[in-house]
């Protein structure tokens, strides 16, 4: 899948409904990551920092998939690691999204990780979230 393709599967399923204004207010085109910093989804739904990490070591991470946007990364997804499937790894990642098989979770290490509450993110959609 190449960023595009994620990027608009990820924002149809973790952030539904996002209206233009939104996407603009929020610069969510710069980082996607953004839908959780600007509160897009209700802050008491997403874990940050070592919350979002304990969420990560604990989640089913079979047939998940990651992608990186830093510049000069490959530009589309590949299943996780095993060097992924740790926290202390991921946290030396910037800008890497990984997404559960059934895009049930995704979780976030941003560049900005530990800083005022702009990453990690874990957040883990509720069920009547759409799936496609």
């Amino acid at each position: 899948m190449t960023t595009v393709e994620f990027e608009k599967k990820w924002l149809k399923t973790f952030v539904p409904g996002l209206t233009n204004e939104q996407r603009e207010k929020c610069y969510i085109d710069q980082y996607l990551w953004h839908a959780f910093s600007f509160k897009l989804i209700p802050a008491d739904k997403v874990l940050v920092g070592d919350k979002a990490r304990e969420a990560y070591e604990k989640a089913d991470k079979e047939g998940a998939i990651s992608i990186c946007f830093w510049p000069g990364d490959v530009k589309e997804t590949s299943p996780v690691t095993e060097k992924q499937k740790l926290v202390k790894t991921l946290d030396r990642e910037r800008e890497t999204y990984i997404v559960s098989r059934d895009w049930k979770w995704t979780y976030v290490s941003t560049h900005e990780n530990d800083v005022m509450d702009l990453g990690p993110f874990f957040y883990e959609r509720d069920n009547t979230a759409p799936e496609e």
